[in-house]
């Protein structure tokens, strides 16, 4: 009969830790779930930006308190920055006013939300169109 010795608490004196090979394939299992942790974090894909640069830009100009009339923007990020121009239309107490906006592109994972244009902070108009939808010169 194989009988372990125990102390006076009556618990067994041998260690109960796996040992040789069984502590191998553990620590080797151990090691492999953490791998595999790390590379689905490491790859998992960049969060993308689900908004519209035209309702990025509406966003803006009402963050602001400015009075938005409207937004047009390209569907291209030319320079691959994350963002593409935007041009915001202002209403003002004597002219409709132009600002130039980089909104994030839809879909990127690298821009978000809208920045002031610096290449383009305020659009000069070629032309002026009148309430009644005349279309005349621009002032200078």
């Amino acid at each position: 009969m194989n009988v372990q010795k125990q102390n006076d608490r009556d618990v067994p004196m041998k260690s109960q830790a796996p040992t040789g090979r069984r502590a191998w394939w553990i620590g080797a299992g151990a090691a492999v779930v953490c791998a595999l942790g790390l590379a689905v974090v490491a790859c998992a894909p960049a969060p993308r930006n689900r908004v519209a640069p035209e309702d990025a830009a509406k966003a803006w100009a009402t963050k602001l308190q400015l009075p938005y009339r409207g937004a047009a923007c390209t569907m291209f990020d030319s320079d691959d920055d994350g963002y593409v121009s935007c041009i915001v239309a202002l209403d003002g107490p004597d002219r409709v006013y132009f600002q130039g906006l980089q909104c994030g592109e839809l879909g990127s994972s690298k821009g978000g939300g809208c920045k002031v244009d610096a290449k383009n902070p305020e659009t000069k108009l070629v032309v002026a169109i009148s309430p009644d939808g005349r279309v005349t010169k621009a002032p200078p």
